[in-house]
């Protein structure tokens, strides 16, 4: 006699838990490998693969110079889980058990020509890839912010820069100077042996060492602790230099010229907002513009 417990997998209890909804920010090891493992992959995810590999490679080989990539489908179609295991895939640094988060992938995929283009691709054109889920995404005292600015701030925090603009900055202008080691040291003294890595995100900390120490680095600019403290930062580049600035400082941090980045749910976070639209379409006119073929924005 046959029972429903006959109709799955053995191996695989059925009170297990099944995520509803696949987000970018369920990392870990066990979720992704239990993620990844049940992930099905139909003819038409394969096809959407292939073409979208086949972009990749024309692109970054210096074929085309679009960059531009739209995953569109009905809600529950799986742009998520497709976007996501993509980006895991090409992030030579993502991995599952010790193994490359690619083998994975491969695993899943049923066409054996697809798996070595798969591979192919990521061997030829290692990346960066920086990966935002815009419904969780918040940047500190804004709200709907400009797409631009959400990427710009996480990739801040990617490379290691404190959450707090102020701070990000004075980071930015002792690392341009040739002083951030000078200043580390000093950090440690102040703050009883803590490295600023350890206190660059606890704002009220941070703010009050670097108010102390900013005075003394730049004197000229910072005449006494309060003029740091009372120094109000606005956005004033113009979008081309903030585009041009986030993509130098990607490479200079991971040492590779391709860079990608997939931004989950940007249709229900422009929707109805022209401003984010236009600012939507000129990062990607900014990031084709200056990325030459190898920075790609899929969104």
């Amino acid at each position: 006699m046959r029972t429903i417990r006959n109709l799955f997998e053995a191996t695989k209890a059925l009170d297990r838990r099944i995520e509803k909804v696949i987000s970018f920010d369920n990392a870990a090891n066990d979720q992704l490998k239990r993620e990844i493992t049940e992930y099905v992959v139909t003819e038409s995810i394969e096809s959407s693969f292939e073409r979208l590999l086949n972009c990749f490679d024309q692109g970054m080989g210096g074929g085309s110079q679009e960059i531009g990539i739209w995953v569109s489908g009905f809600y529950g179609s799986g742009k998520s889980s497709f976007t996501k295991y993509l980006g895991f895939a090409l992030d030579p640094t993502r991995t599952v058990d010790g193994k490359p988060f690619l083998e994975w992938l491969e695993n899943q995929l049923v066409s054996k020509p697809l798996r070595a283009q798969l591979r192919t691709l990521a061997k030829r054109y290692p990346s960066t890839v920086i990966m935002i889920d815009l419904a969780s995404a918040q940047i500190a005292g804004a709200t709907m912010a400009e797409i631009s600015s959400v990427l710009y701030w996480t990739v801040m925090q990617w490379a290691g820069y404190p959450k707090d603009r102020k701070l990000a900055y004075l980071q930015l202008m002792l690392e341009r100077d040739g002083r951030m080691a000078e200043f580390e040291k000093r950090i440690a003294a102040k703050a009883k042996g803590k490295a600023w890595s350890d206190i660059l995100n606890q704002p009220l900390v941070a703010q009050e060492f670097a108010s102390s120490l900013a005075c003394e680095f730049y004197p000229d600019v910072f005449k006494t602790p309060k003029d740091f403290k009372d120094l109000k930062v606005d956005d004033v580049q113009f979008e081309n230099e903030r585009v041009k600035e986030m993509l130098d400082l990607i490479r200079r941090k991971s040492g590779r010229e391709n860079i990608i980045f997939i931004l989950d749910e940007v249709g229900q976070y422009v929707a109805a907002r022209d401003n984010l639209i236009l600012n939507l379409d000129g990062l990607a006119k900014n990031i084709k513009l200056l990325g030459s073929g190898k920075a790609w924005l899929v969104a």
